[in-house]
């Protein structure tokens, strides 16, 4: 039985994603935007999960919604297990202590991923979406602050050498208490 030669037809002549929810990471730009595209005119509801604004107002006009979702921690077996990881003995082992301290802060007071669902599927199938959505403990300090320091200053604070003095400084800098509780 021979393949019928389907090239030569749009996407809506094959397949209908009406009413259907198409959620993609990473689809501002390349293969993600044509993947975004491609549904779109499919009919399906697209959401591109992304942190850019501007890339946001481009892809609009073709029917793909954009939410920024913020980030930041949400529970995760990962950042358990990356708390209880050792770091003893590599040139990175400051650096290192102190990733794992953010992820023991941010597990202890991180978004549920029901909740972070929840958000993701309002903002894909609301008649007033927000370009913006917070989902996650410590997101939007850390996005803001950061847009806010130099890349001097953002260098600084990971020089500083003193684990209790780098947590004071990086809760003064982003509003988000790292320290151990």
């Amino acid at each position: 039985m021979a393949i019928p030669d389907v090239s030569g037809k749009s996407i809506t002549e094959l397949i209908s994603l009406k009413e259907r929810n198409a959620v993609v990471t990473g689809g501002a730009r390349g293969i993600g935007l044509a993947i975004c595209e491609r549904f779109a005119e499919a009919g399906a509801n697209v959401l591109i999960g992304d942190l850019d604004e501007q890339l946001a107002q481009e892809v609009a006009r073709f029917g793909i919604r954009v939410a920024i979702i913020e980030p930041g921690i949400t529970k995760s077996a990962i950042f358990a297990k990356n708390v209880d990881s050792t770091v003893d003995g590599s040139d990175y082992e400051p650096h290192l202590r102190r990733m794992f301290q953010f992820y023991a802060a941010g597990q202890a007071q991180a978004a549920d991923p029901f909740e972070v669902a929840n958000i993701v599927e309002h903002a894909i199938t609301t008649d007033r979406p927000a370009l913006r959505y917070t989902v996650s403990w410590g997101g939007p300090e850390i996005v803001s602050a950061r847009q806010r320091i130099s890349d001097e200053e953002w260098v600084e604070l990971g020089a500083i050498e003193d684990d209790d003095e780098y947590y004071r400084a990086f809760s003064d800098t982003f509003g988000v208490d790292i320290t151990r509780h």
